[in-house]
């Protein structure tokens, strides 16, 4: 299974779309029949929405990842660019930085090996679990 990592100011990282089939059997005069299998199909233009759709399908963004079992792990990477002046009276200072978050969804996750990367736009971070990040300057 290839699973999905969130990655915030990222393209969202994708693989193929898998569907099932039972299992092939061949019979003596050559007729088959399918039972019990994934099967893997490749991802094009014209799939990628249906993909997204079933990835989705019954997912609830309000839930954290392992919300009944475990504790989500969230990874966050700050590269700072430009650090401003510092104001000595007031002890203050400016910085722009890229700030990144990182973590595991399990309920993403899907078969998949043909096509391992897809680019999706921003939009797609409106329908999938965010963590709440919060900041503090100290006294």
């Amino acid at each position: 299974m290839n699973a999905i990592l969130l990655l915030v100011c990222l393209p969202l990282v994708l693989g193929a779309l898998p569907f099932r089939i039972d299992s092939v059997r061949v019979s003596n005069n050559g007729e088959s029949r399918v039972s019990n299998r994934t099967r893997e199909r490749k991802v094009t233009t014209s799939n990628v929405t249906t993909l997204l759709n079933q990835i989705l399908e019954g997912y609830d963004r309000h839930l954290r990842p392992g919300f009944n079992d475990r504790r989500t792990t969230v990874f966050i990477d700050i590269f700072v660019r430009t650090m401003g002046p510092i104001a000595d009276l007031t002890d203050t200072y400016s910085f722009n930085c890229y700030f990144r978050q990182t973590w595991k969804d399990s309920r993403l996750m899907f078969n998949g090996t043909s096509h391992r990367q897809l680019s999706l736009s921003m939009a797609m971070l409106d329908k999938i679990w965010k963590p709440d990040t919060h900041t503090s300057c100290l006294d």
